[in-house]
């Protein structure tokens, strides 16, 4: 049975936010939680197989193959370059991923922090942003300014024929500290392929309607399946659910 054993971690994330200078927020109840494992693989078809902006179209396995190296830049970095390597050492324990936080010059995976999540990005700031867009200054200007401005944060990935070689994920640097923790857990996590949100997982960060500022256990079961070395980049819908749910049976037997 799940069990929430994310609500120590959340709030410790949460005092911790407090060096920002914003105000305590409160931790979500504990909650208990048993699925099946068919309910489980059901929960991966639709987090790892979809994605926000093509809602019930499946797609094939996107996931790193190679090192991920994420560079931090823009506002008030020192303050939140901690709370991004925090996440990464979960991130790497979770997953086996090699994952690290280095300078921004050699990164192939930027995360910005910026007053304005919506207003085009100036000098250096720009110039590790564009990198992340192949290089192509107009398309980084569209992107930004397709995003909904409804949106807290938000995430780009460039793929290669072996998986995912670059992302972006744009942060509120003047927010609330919840809104701030949540961005940084839920944009460099679903950066790692888990694309899309949906109201189905009830108890996942990966829905909006949450209280959830951390990732939950079914969500850490999410990244292990897709970051199990039986599920490769490439691998079509069909065949990913049914490896899934193998998987889970392997892990969870008799659920």
């Amino acid at each position: 049975m799940y069990r929430a054993t994310w609500k120590g971690r959340l709030f410790g994330a949460a005092l911790c936010l407090l060096s920002a200078g914003a105000a305590a927020q409160t931790p979500p109840p504990a909650i208990e939680f048993d699925p099946s494992n068919a309910s489980l693989a059901e929960w991966f078809g639709r987090v790892a197989l979809q994605s926000e902006n093509r809602q019930g179209i499946e797609r094939p396995i996107v996931k790193w193959t190679a090192p991920i190296r994420i560079g931090v830049v823009g506002d008030r970095v020192p303050v939140f370059r901690p709370f991004v390597e925090r996440h990464i050492e979960l991130l790497r324990r979770i997953t086996g991923h090699d994952i690290q936080v280095i300078t921004a010059g050699q990164a192939n995976f930027v995360v910005v922090f910026a007053p304005d999540i919506f207003a085009q990005p100036q000098g250096n700031v720009r110039n590790a942003m564009r990198a992340m867009m192949g290089g192509d200054d107009a398309a980084l200007e569209a992107f930004i300014a397709g995003q909904p401005r409804t949106a807290n944060c938000y995430f780009n990935v460039r793929g290669g024929g072996q998986g995912i070689i670059g992302a972006l994920a744009v942060i509120p640097s003047q927010r609330d500290p919840s809104t701030a923790w949540r961005c940084i857990v839920e944009e460099i996590t679903q950066s790692l392929g888990l694309f899309n949100d949906s109201e189905l997982n009830t108890y996942s960060i990966f829905n909006d309607r949450t209280p959830y500022v951390d990732l939950t256990p079914p969500d850490e079961t999410m990244l292990k399946l897709l970051y199990d070395p039986r599920m490769r980049a490439g691998t079509p819908p069909a065949e990913a659910k049914a490896l899934a749910r193998r998987i889970l049976d392997e892990w969870r037997p008799g659920r």
